[in-house]
């Protein structure tokens, strides 16, 4: 059980740890978690590092790298400046398929990349996003596992997270996989993925639903009709000219594209049990002179992705008194307010730290005005990580364990 954790000060300049309650001994096991949100721009990606240090094991320590999506316009320069720390990259957690959140995967292929945990895509949605592709990026959706194993090698391990369907609900309901469990390709929503009975990666999958968009309704059906050639987008010069006459009209590539994005992975990560008793944690942008209203209280994280506002809170729901852990949550979609609604205050009314990721000279006018202007006005701090490299944000965790 998570008892309490420490704060480390030495992000403030005070160079020491305050432990906070006089019953901490030296008998416990001890959980350090350094949480990164790297500096990659229009993009995302995150690295959480988590070492334990076993007390009954003569302090043997267990170690794991875990980073979330992998994308962004200045990401080739951000995995070179973290190349020694990236040498090994033990779970890769992709939100969805977009270039901007899945670039950075050429890049990784020099790195030790052992499990990537992605969304299940089933061959329409590949279709679709293939069809809104370079001819590079067709080659992966066509076969994602291919594409993955030709460049981490045939040692890694895929699960796919599988949607709320009719069977399933999204509701974890206890259940829970070892995350390093050989053999694990596939989980249903809302299931948990466990480390070392301490932490828990919890990815959510909502189902697709076209059915109020003509254009891709009109695809899908033309996808029906059509042969394997056409089918698994290895000859678009045999596609229909229904759907030429579609993808020709200006800005429907990226239309479609984002309309199969929303359906984005949400990714809860925290700890196992939450019965314990959270104190402080140290937050802030790396080299920035930060007062003491920047710490905060929850250790969680949300990962929203591109997702809408609607499936991050039906998610939250879902995650019972977890949600209440939650002390730092992305905003989705990059600030989008196509994305956005209130709801996003409700995940967990008692946090009051979220992050954005997005780039200087990005096309989008992310973040909207209207949204940073809402959330300064409910007295929330947004954490604005760009490709300005002192805009990483660094969160450090020492939690004691009994």
């Amino acid at each position: 059980m998570v008892c309490i954790s420490v704060i480390n000060l030495s992000s403030f300049g005070l160079g020491e740890e305050f432990a906070l309650n006089a019953n901490v001994h030296s008998c416990m096991d001890t959980l350090k978690v350094t949480r990164k949100v790297l500096p990659v721009g229009q993009g995302m990606s995150t690295l959480e590092s988590f070492q334990c240090y076993c007390a009954e094991d003569g302090g043997k320590s267990k170690s794991i790298k875990v980073m979330f999506d992998c994308g962004g316009n200045a990401i080739s320069k951000v995995i070179g400046q973290n190349k020694e720390e990236l040498k090994t990259i033990d779970f890769l957690f992709l939100s969805h398929l977009d270039s901007d959140h899945i670039n950075g995967l050429r890049i990784l292929k020099a790195c030790n990349v052992r499990t990537i945990v992605m969304p299940f895509y089933n061959d329409k949605q590949n279709f679709l996003l293939g069809l809104c592709s370079n001819a590079d990026d067709r080659k992966f959706f066509r076969n994602s596992d291919a594409w993955l194993k030709e460049r981490f090698g045939d040692s890694l391990q895929i699960i796919k997270v599988r949607p709320v369907g009719s069977n399933n609900n999204g509701a974890n309901n206890g259940n829970a996989e070892d995350i390093e469990k050989p053999g694990l390709t596939d989980i249903p929503s809302g299931n948990m993925l466990k480390w070392n009975t301490i932490w828990t990666f919890i990815p959510y999958h909502r189902p697709s639903c076209f059915d109020n968009d003509v254009d891709i309704r009109n695809i899908l059906s033309c996808y029906d009709n059509s042969d394997t050639m056409v089918q698994d987008l290895s000859d678009l010069r045999r596609l229909p000219k229904d759907i030429k006459d579609i993808l020709k009209r200006k800005g429907q590539k990226e239309r479609i594209k984002s309309v199969v994005n929303a359906l984005s992975m949400i990714v809860f990560s925290g700890p196992y049990n939450i019965s314990g008793t959270y104190s402080w944690n140290s937050l802030q942008p790396e080299g920035a002179h930060c007062s003491c209203d920047k710490v905060i209280t929850n250790i969680s994280c949300l990962y929203c992705g591109d997702a809408f506002t609607d499936d991050v809170y039906d998610f939250s729901k879902l995650l019972g008194d977890k949600r209440l852990s939650l002390g730092l949550i992305q905003i989705p979609h990059h600030g989008s307010v196509n994305s956005y609604n209130e709801k996003l205050y409700c995940v967990n009314p008692f946090c009051h730290h979220y992050f954005v990721n997005y780039g200087f000279t990005n096309l989008y006018g992310h973040p909207d005005a209207s949204i940073l202007e809402e959330m300064s006005r409910r007295g929330i701090h947004v954490h604005h990580v760009t490709e300005d490299p002192t805009s990483q944000l660094l969160q450090y965790l020492t939690i004691l364990i009994s």
